[in-house]
Formats: C-alpha cells, structure tokens, sequence
C-alpha cells in the first residue's frame, strides 16, 4: 500500500500532455522534504500505507529539485530508520552523484521516457531530450546491476534498504504522437531486454478541454 504524494505541482517545462504545465493557470503549491517525511510517517504509524511513491514538477533546475528528493530520502533512512519500500520518480538532468544516491535509498527508480522517438518527444515536450533520458537510464540500469551482482556474490543487504533494489520503471505516452503502438512495444521491448526493468506504464493522452 503506498502513499503516492506529488512533491509540487509547479512546473517549468511546457509538455502539452501534462495538466500542471507551466503555462496553464492554477493554483500551486509544494510540500517541503521535512513536511513530506512527518505526512508520510503519520500515515503509516495509523496503519494507512506500508511504502511511499514521490514524484514532482520541475520548478527550476533538474538538480535542485533531485537533491530536494535526496533530502526526503535521507531523512527516512537516515534521520527516521525507514526500512520500508520507497518508489521515486527521477528527474532527467539530475547530477551523477545524485543518481547514485537516488539509486542507492529508493528500493524503485522511475525514469519516464514518454515516446520511442526523440523527434516525437519534441512535439510534445520541447525542453526534454530523449538522448539525456536514455543516458539516464542507462546509468541507473548500470547501478541497479551492480547491487545486484554484489548481493549475489554475498554483499551484506543495507539495513536502512534491506529489500534492495527493485528494479526500474518508464512510462510512454500513448496517443500524443504520431508513433505505432509497434514503435512503442519495440523500444519497451528493447529496455526489457536490457535487463533490470521491471514493468513500464502507458499514460494516454486526452487533451484539455478550454486550454
């Protein structure tokens, strides 16, 4: 049971799929990394939910907001002794170092994709490069493959994460582009072949009415 809460909804980039976009009027607002951690743990200590999924908008610079993340992160692992299961969604453009530290306390580690093609991606997201997303990806597949490598030759599991790492998600768009569903399952195809990805998501697209 997992308590799936949305750091902030404010946004800087125009992605014509998303309804918190930055050029569409509503209100906004944000949960600060300690605000989040004692919301969380008050649900679980009344017996709410067992694990946390965080996402976010991304009001500024990639690497700002994931080091925002990283502060959640650590204050259940390290301040708060959380053991349970944790799901983020990373921000592409984040720093190495921070996709390590991401990596090494989410027990998952989403990174969407949105389309198989990076011209397409353009149409609908035109300040995000698929080439930075794959990169990205990449790098988390690389480390979750290595923890798992290590736990199988006798690496002693972190009690802070004892479940490890999970494996990693994606997410496509389906229905914003002019990609075949045949584009679509050969690149998700692809990834599983790679190895370390758990399952992937479809959003479908739906425009707003009035904006």
């Amino acid at each position: 049971r997992l308590l799936r809460t949305l750091m902030t909804n404010a946004c800087t980039y125009i992605c014509h799929y998303c309804p918190m976009r930055r050029d569409r009027e509503l209100p906004r607002t944000l949960l600060k990394p300690a605000e989040l951690v004692k919301i969380f743990l008050g649900a679980v200590a009344r017996g709410w939910c067992d694990g946390l999924f965080i996402t976010t908008g991304i009001p500024g610079r990639p690497s700002a907001v994931v080091g925002e993340l990283i502060e959640v992160l650590e204050l259940l692992r390290a301040t708060h002794r959380f053991a349970g299961y944790v799901h983020v969604k990373l921000v592409v453009g984040a720093d190495e170092a921070q996709i390590e530290r991401v990596t090494a306390l989410a027990n998952r580690v989403s990174l969407n994709l949105e389309t198989p093609c990076g011209a397409s991606l353009v149409q609908i997201a035109p300040e995000k490069d698929l080439s930075r997303s794959l990169e990205d990806l990449a790098k988390v597949r690389q480390l979750v493959a290595l923890e798992r490598k290590e736990r199988r030759w006798g690496r002693p599991a972190n009690p802070l994460r004892p479940q490890g790492a999970s494996g990693i998600t994606t997410q496509f768009v389906v229905g914003a582009t002019p990609d075949a569903d045949q584009a679509i399952l050969q690149t998700v195809s692809r990834l599983q072949q790679g190895g370390e990805v758990h399952h992937v998501h479809f959003s479908a697209f739906r425009p707003i009415i009035g904006t």
